[in-house]
């Protein structure tokens, strides 16, 4: 029996796997922007819409180190010596964050396919893992007529990932 959609436990177990990558990969304790971007995530699904919000992150992402994040972030391991420097990029640099986000957002989609939660999008959005595959996710959403429940979904998760990440990452 599958477990249950937690959208909290989620974003926990996502984000403490997030930190555990960034402190084994590049020794750093902190993602700032990361913080930033999810600060804004929630009140931005509710805003413009999942698929709206996910294509702003896929225009401002990395996609080599999408893939890599979304494999760590659901089978464990190391960022690779070629991804390091694009992770510390992308945790300290003003104006980043989106590919982490993208990543971290990715998983979710994954989870909520796996639980047979998003019909027959679902088939779409189980393997996402770099910009192409969450563009075809993102048009099955809407073209199947569940974007709206994936928003419902995700929302909470999004609040959970903002807490978690003020708590680790934010300026204190």
């Amino acid at each position: 029996m599958p477990i249950a959609y937690d959208p909290e436990q989620l974003a926990i177990d996502t984000i403490l796997e997030f930190d555990r990558i960034l402190r084994e990969s590049i020794g750093r304790s902190k993602c700032k922007s990361l913080s930033r971007r999810a600060a804004e995530a929630p009140q931005l699904l509710q805003q413009t819409g999942l698929v709206t919000e996910a294509l702003f992150y896929i225009s401002k992402s990395d996609d080599n180190l999408l893939k890599t994040l979304v494999e760590l972030l659901e089978h464990r391991g190391k960022v690779e010596n070629n991804s390091i420097r694009s992770l510390s990029d992308e945790c300290e640099r003003e104006g980043k964050g989106h590919t982490v986000l993208l990543a971290i957002l990715a998983k979710a989609l994954r989870r909520l396919a796996s639980q047979g939660l998003l019909d027959e999008a679902g088939k779409e959005c189980i393997e996402v893992n770099d910009t192409r595959t969450i563009a075809k996710c993102l048009k099955a959403l809407r073209e199947w007529g569940v974007e709206l429940r994936a928003e419902k979904l995700l929302q909470p998760f999004l609040v959970a990932v903002k807490r978690l990440t003020e708590a680790l990452y934010g300026e204190k």
